[in-house]
């Protein structure tokens, strides 16, 4: 194909063509108009309109210029000459302050100078020294050249969307001055600072830095630009409300530009109160941001058992939201035992649209905190990381550990005797919340309540954070005590001792689901209703009559509706919103499992445990080990409680989004309502703010949309190393002995053997046969149901206290988790082996009939 040699594009097309013909300003301008963000109007001379300037040919350039402004209706305007070379503004290199830009161009021939001016820059002592510091091909840099309209501004500054100076990814830092930007982006006058946390959401103002202010840029009348000096002036160049409105549009530009992945940095104008960005570029040197023990060792980000509970590629309204939510959770422990860890540390975050969590810091921060083993923190969560070596401490930072575990301890049992109130309370909330989102009008409301419930859900992590520890610690303390006994046996010991005592919302939605079926296997109009669930699901109001199946479901949805097949992804309706895949389920279990059945095999499994414990452990030890097992199931029940109600938030999240999409489809920014989804919380909030008019919300959907479908193609690696650069690693399934032969984490004890089925989605789980061992990537709450007619289970990912782990030793199901790579090595009608107390998989010859 013969190469583009178009000479002129205006901003409006540039983000549709290359980006080696418009460079890397220019083509980023392009996309800030695409996604109608509030840019000056101006095109770029492209890289083949080089040649001219090296030919000397300037009249054509200047006409060429100025066709394609009068166009737009700005040839006669005050213009900005400014650089776009083709490796500028990229991800790696920014070019920032190498070029030449003359700024109030008034003319032909201050146009002509102004060119000239540009491209001569291109061969500066210093624009050539960057090059090859860089390793830029000389031959095939070009330089493109922007001319666009200069925006009068009365303040201007500089904002990035992280701090550039210590690599903290949860601050915005914003630098603005009085006047033109050309005095703050030149240093010759030292502006005003701030800095601002915007992990908040509400963006609270962390930092203030006055500037001396010493000197203004301001316009000549007769074009150029003048700077002087002026007196010290104290105010503020930004109101409070002006910078988090800068703020904002930073964020947005992260979004827009770099998928909420990449920081930015954007150049900023207020004009008579109207705020326009006109530049942008990716923050390219961006310094690490750790403790200072883990400096010489790369940052490994893993799936670990995020995998287990949000394996899908995340929708970009909950993108920024999780891993804040997250890094409440996971550093409770850490804040309550008073450890002195780093805040503003991303702990979790999306790469390529999934999420990973920093299982370095984890690793040493669970060891240095409470004398956790690295090896013990993989085994808890999962993943395929290597073990961290640790540095050497002192004798003496076993006792600083020792208090921080009481404190951590004390935490969990103050948040456990406050968590029916507590738990209760968010029910109500959510419920109300609901009501008010559907009966809310205008902006106004609607973003009073996204404030409301973004700070209600962050709160909520202070109290979720302890639940979420409550099972583990009694239950590693069991385990200790059993293991001078025991050994090996100890874990095995605990899981057997589990099975069937703990009032799990996971495991009850299971066991509903199978009252409902024995109700429905007693009647063969409701069976007959079930044969079709999805037109059941459309009307069960209307059809199921009066009695004790309709009166079931009502009160299943009323309590699990909140619920999905997908939990983690808002993308998916919840029950509550269609019913299908609870009367797809009920239809699988009719005339299968029987609850009687199911609560016999519990109570086998722990009468084995009890009088094994009775023959193998003394006296004294038993009644520990039968406290510390209460504990434990007390506190897998608050773990499980605690995630429920977590997620009966994104019911609420759901309306609220479906809303802002309905109102954003009367104003024809998008086509319906569902596509609100893959707008972020903060450009929704923009909008809702009338800082944005949404006038690229459209594009920015379709956009997502086919990023979305594009990531989910991509196989999601194990680990991704984080150093010098970024590489993926996939972790192979690896083989114990003989062939066929595989290891993975014990989770729920007992040992299996029968054929495999092989789903990658539990609506697959109609496919699944009574006895099978189901094989699949993760289980999170929808995939509970198929635990019920499972022979054994076997996750490609997860820990022992995963969601799939816990459920599955409160039903008594034989299950292996952690097993890298295991999809690849099985398929459905293998006949496996698999045992639970010892996680290992064989795969086994036919069995001869």
């Amino acid at each position: 194909m013969a190469a583009d040699e178009t000479l002129w594009v205006p901003f409006g097309e540039c983000a549709l063509r290359p980006l080696a013909l418009v460079g890397g300003k220019a083509h980023g301008l392009g996309r800030l108009v695409r996604h109608g963000f509030e840019v000056p109007r101006g095109g770029v001379l492209t890289t083949p309109a080089h040649a001219l300037a090296d030919a000397a040919r300037w009249d054509e350039l200047v006409e060429l210029c100025l066709a394609g402004l009068a166009a737009q209706g700005i040839a006669e305007a005050p213009l900005a000459v400014r650089s776009s070379a083709s490796a500028e503004d990229g991800a790696e290199h920014s070019f920032a302050g190498i070029h030449d830009s003359v700024l109030n161009v008034r003319g032909r021939e201050a146009l002509r100078a102004a060119l000239e001016a540009c491209y001569r820059s291109a061969s500066s002592e210093r624009a050539v020294a960057y090059r090859r510091a860089r390793k830029i091909d000389e031959a095939a840099f070009r330089m493109a050249v922007i001319v666009m309209e200069l925006v009068p501004a009365d303040r201007a500054g500089i904002a990035f969307s992280c701090d550039p100076r210590t690599g903290r990814r949860d601050l915005c830092v914003v630098n603005a001055n009085l006047g033109l930007g050309e005095s703050v982006v030149s240093g010759q006058s030292s502006p005003d600072e701030w800095t601002v946390r915007h992990d908040e959401l509400t963006y609270p103002i962390v930092a203030r830095k006055p500037g001396r202010k010493q000197t203004r840029t301001s316009l000549r009348a007769d074009g150029g630009t003048q700077t002087r000096a002026v007196a010290a002036d104290a105010a503020p160049s930004l109101s409070d409300d002006e910078l988090r409105q800068v703020v904002r549009l930073t964020l947005a530009v992260e979004d827009a530009l770099g998928d909420g992945e990449l920081p930015y940095d954007i150049e900023w104008v207020f004009a008579r109160g109207h705020l326009s960005v006109v530049q942008a570029r990716p923050v390219t040197s961006l310094p690490r941001y750790a403790y200072p023990e883990l400096a010489g060792s790369p940052t490994l980000w893993s799936c670990a058992n995020v995998k287990d509970a949000v394996p899908m590629v995340l929708a970009m309204s909950i993108r920024r939201f999780i891993p804040l939510m997250a890094n409440r959770l996971l550093t409770y422990g850490l804040r309550v035992g008073r450890y002195p860890f780093l805040r503003g540390l991303e702990r979790m975050k999306v790469l390529g649209g999934r999420l990973y969590l920093d299982v370095t810091t984890m690793q040493y921060e669970l060891w240095d905190a409470f004398g956790l083993p690295p090896v013990e923190t993989s085994e808890t969560m999962g993943g395929h990381q290597p073990d961290l070596e640790l540095p050497r401490r002192s004798p003496w930072v076993g006792l600083r550990r020792l208090i921080a575990g009481l404190r951590l301890f004390r935490g969990i049992r103050r948040v456990a005797k406050d968590a029916p109130r507590l738990l209760g309370d968010i029910r109500a909330w959510n419920e109300a919340m609901v009501a008010r989102i559907d009966r809310a009008e205008g902006k106004a409301e609607l973003l009073a309540i996204q404030l409301e419930c973004q700070a209600r859900v962050l709160a909520y992590g202070d109290d979720e954070g302890p639940m979420n520890l409550a099972s583990g610690t009694s239950l590693s303390m069991a385990t200790g005590l059993l293991k001078p006994r025991l050994g090996a046996d100890a874990r095995s010991m605990m899981n057997r001792l589990m099975a069937g005592l703990a009032k799990l919302p996971s495991a009850e939605l299971g066991y509903r689901l199978v009252e409902l079926a024995e109700i429905a296997a007693r009647d063969p109009s409701l069976r007959a209703s079930l044969a079709e669930p999805a037109e059941l699901a459309a009307g069960w109001r209307e059809r199921l009559p009066p009695g004790d199946f309709r009166a079931g479901v009502e009160r299943y949805l009323a309590d699990f509706g909140h619920r999905s097949t997908f939990d983690s992804d808002i993308l998916v309706p919840r029950w509550a919103e269609d019913p299908e895949p609870v009367f797809r389920q009920i239809a699988a279990l009719v005339g299968g499992v029987a609850l009687r059945d199911l609560r016999a095999k519990q109570g086998a499994i722990r009468a084995g445990a009890e009088a094994e414990l009775r023959r193998r452990v003394p006296w004294p030890w038993r009644a520990g080990v039968r406290k510390l097992r209460d504990d434990a199931v007390r506190g897998a029940e608050l773990r499980e409680q605690g995630k429920s109600e977590l997620i009966r938030f994104s019911l609420t999240a759901r309306r609220w989004t479906l809303r802002v999409g309905a109102e954003l489809v009367r104003e024809g920014r998008l086509d319906r309502p569902d596509d609100a989804f893959h707008l972020t919380i903060v450009e929704m909030e923009r909008w809702l703010r009338s800082e944005s008019a949404g006038q690229g919300f459209r594009v920015l959907v379709r956009e997502r949309r086919a990023t979305m479908e594009r990531l989910k193609a991509i196989p999601q690696p194990d680990l991704i190393e984080e150093g010098a650069s970024r590489r993926a690693i996939r972790v192979e399934a690896k083989a114990r002995g003989g062939k066929g032969d595989f290891s993975g984490i014990a989770v729920s004890s007992g040992r299996v053997r029968a054929v495999a089925r092989v789903l990658l989605s539990p609506e697959l789980g109609h496919e699944l046969r009574a006895g099978e061992i189901l094989v699949a990537p993760s289980t999170d709450p929808g995939w509970t149901p198929l635990f019920l007619r499972a022979g054994g289970l076997l996750m490609e990912t997860g820990g022992y206290l995963s969601h799939g782990s816990i459920v599955a030793r409160e039903f008594g199901l034989p299950a292996v988790a952690n097993v890298a790579g295991i999809l690849a090595k099985i398929k459905t009608g293998d006949l496996v082996e698999i045992d639970g107390d010892t996680g290992s998989i064989k795969i086994l010859p036919p069995e001869r009939t």
